[in-house]
């Protein structure tokens, strides 16, 4: 029976759990006309679907079809079997959020709220970190499954307990992580929690990663100009929808490996954005003298954070083509030196005389030329 509802627990195919037990009384001691004793009823079904439920056993004694007695109480706790249950939550101790920040030393706490355990005794809750894409333990530095185990006394039915495990989140960037809870009693396993699907055992470790582009051509040639435009389009994912975060970039001259400076400012740029969802994307512009630069290869660095200052993820890396772009040599205009016209560089006077007499010269072609054309006209 169901302690809560009072009504009968069905198992999987829908039918009542109950067993028929027939026995025979024993012989009565010398003197006695009635005997005492026990008997054994033993249930098997699949219990998995009763976390969290409290059951009750009733009891009906026949005799020759006839009921000779009952034992049907709700609240007898001698019939009462509990089946315990339990609710996680992990995140990161440091956003507060499913979204771990970048670092050598993340804490990730995993607070383990259960149900209906017996009141004074002693459990051991262990807490395993598990990679979500392929299902197995993470493993620690020495090929041991990152777990963490604890043992507590549950002054009531219903309580919590915590458990904290600290990793490199700098090796496991772009991953999920799940953290799966198995509570025991003396040894045997009475509540198991291990979802890789429940969002709320899941902490992701974000990864972003950027395109640099000249904004007016589309490429990663830059067109030349005191003003141009450099776009960074920052792909990012396993974000928290709905927190702000914000977006740091500056431009490295990729020959120096230093930030790029101009008019004695760095070319840095910041912008907030709020994620509608886990994954996608978000533009960053910085506007640049291209003509200063030219021949000179850029690159983007892009840095995220969240409000309260936590680095979340970052992509850095001098050797990306995505994330560099090129500034071209302006193309040089086309001389006539003046040796061809067989005047030294440095005469500047008989240069002129030389310009003036060629000038001379065409007037008096064009003179004949069109007192020919008359001539011919009037004959």
């Amino acid at each position: 029976m169901d302690k809560k509802s009072g009504e009968k627990i069905l198992d999987a195919e829908g039918k009542e759990i109950t067993r028929p037990v027939s026995f025979v009384t024993g012989d009565a001691e010398e003197g006695e006309v009635r005997v005492d004793g026990k008997v054994n009823v033993t249930f098997t079904f699949d219990g998995s679907n009763l976390a969290g439920r409290t059951t009750v056993v009733f009891e009906t004694l026949y005799r020759d079809g006839k009921e000779v007695a009952v034992h049907a109480d709700l609240e007898d706790e001698e019939q009462t079997i509990h089946f315990p249950d339990a609710k996680t939550t992990a995140t990161d101790t440091a956003t507060e959020t499913h979204t771990a920040h970048l670092d050598e030393k993340v804490v990730i706490e995993d607070v383990v709220k259960y149900t209906n355990l017996i009141p004074g005794k002693t459990y051991t809750v262990t807490g395993t970190l598990m990679d979500k894409e392929t299902g197995k333990a993470l493993l620690n530095e020495d090929g041991e499954p990152i777990a963490v185990t604890k043992e507590f006394k549950a002054d009531k039915a219903d309580g919590e307990e915590a458990l904290s495990f600290t990793i490199d989140s700098t090796k496991l960037v772009g991953k999920s992580i799940v953290v799966f809870e198995d509570v025991r009693y003396e040894g045997i396993t009475v509540v198991l929690h291990a979802d890789l699907e429940d969002q709320d055992q899941i902490v992701v470790i974000p990864e972003i990663r950027t395109t640099a582009d000249d904004k007016t051509s589309g490429t990663k040639t830059m067109t030349l100009g005191e003003e141009i435009i450099l776009v960074d389009t920052v792909s990012f994912s396993g974000l928290t929808p709905g927190e702000e975060y914000i977006l740091k970039g500056r431009v490295m001259d990729k020959t120096t490996g230093e930030v790029l400076v101009q008019n004695d400012r760095e070319i840095t740029k910041e912008k907030k954005f709020t994620p509608k969802e886990s994954d996608g994307t978000v533009e960053i512009e910085f506007t640049i003298n291209t003509l200063e630069l030219q021949k000179h290869e850029l690159v983007v660095f892009e840095k995220l954070y969240d409000l309260k200052g936590n680095l979340i993820a970052e992509h850095e890396d001098l050797e990306d083509q995505d994330q560099t772009v090129t500034v071209p040599k302006k193309p040089d205009e086309p001389d006539i030196p003046p040796q061809i016209l067989g005047i030294h560089p440095g005469n500047n006077g008989m240069y002129l005389i030389m310009l003036l007499a060629v000038s001379g010269l065409a007037g008096v072609m064009l003179i004949i030329l069109r007192r020919k054309q008359r001539e011919a006209q009037s004959e």
